[in-house]
């Protein structure tokens, strides 16, 4: 799903977007993202992502309860994005991405980028294929570790009002396993309507939400639910503007 909506979003749309999540326990995540498209060139993004992970204990070997000591733990991502139509049933798209990573008083910056394509077979059926975090290991100090890279292999099909969509996914942290959703264009692309599901993540595996267009504006919601437990649920709002 993300495979193909991302990529068609960023090639056919002119907007800015912004979304805030409140996540698990103390996270925190906000991002801003701009996108305009030009007749025969194309279409360029920009994005901007901040997540606070908020305070952390510091414990160590000796004093598993806790030093009293407060630690921080800040990620800022920065994304430029090209897409372009290049044939009839051909699209692409790719970002490039800039990150800097603040923990416990370190800081790591490492270049990243994503990939993705997609193949109308038919008019209402297209194949698309996404890799995403592609790029070295993240360093702190003396020790690295790879950045959470996925990639996705999905199709969707569409009739009047109704989108489907599959996922096959291979996720470095979760391992292999489907994703698969449906839209339902409620009514005239005014109030839609979204579900779907996750079978490899182990945190959080369904969704739903709800969007709502007045005008330029649109109001997209998303209620994630939470399998762990101890932890919560988590929503998403976006908020965005078409010109």
């Amino acid at each position: 799903f993300q495979a193909e909506d991302g990529i068609r979003d960023l090639v056919r749309s002119r907007g800015l977007g912004d979304v805030y999540k409140r996540q698990i326990y103390e996270f925190k995540m906000s991002s801003l993202s701009l996108v305009y498209g030009f007749r025969n060139l194309g279409s360029f993004g920009f994005g901007l992502n901040y997540i606070d992970l908020g305070n952390i204990n510091e414990t160590t070997i000796y004093e598993p309860d806790g030093t009293g000591e407060v630690l921080q733990s800040k990620d800022m991502l920065f994304v430029l994005a090209y897409s372009r139509i290049f044939l009839k049933r051909f699209s692409a798209g790719f970002s490039a991405k800039y990150i800097v990573s603040k923990l416990a008083g370190e800081e790591a910056k490492v270049y990243c980028f994503d990939l993705g394509v997609i193949y109308a077979l038919t008019p209402n059926l297209s194949l698309g294929l996404w890799g995403t975090n592609l790029g070295p290991e993240v360093t702190y100090i003396s020790e690295s570790d790879p950045l959470p890279f996925q990639y996705r292999f999905g199709c969707s099909y569409s009739f009047p009002g109704v989108i489907i969509s599959v996922d096959a996914v291979q996720d470095a942290e979760e391992g292999f396993g489907f994703a698969y959703g449906t839209q339902l264009d409620v009514y005239k692309d005014t109030f839609i309507f979204r579900i779907g599901r996750k079978t490899y993540d182990s945190v959080s595996s369904l969704s739903a939400g709800v969007s709502i267009k007045y005008l330029k504006f649109r109001v997209d919601y998303t209620f994630n639910s939470v399998s762990e437990k101890n932890l919560y649920d988590f929503n998403q709002i976006s908020i965005g503007y078409n010109f």
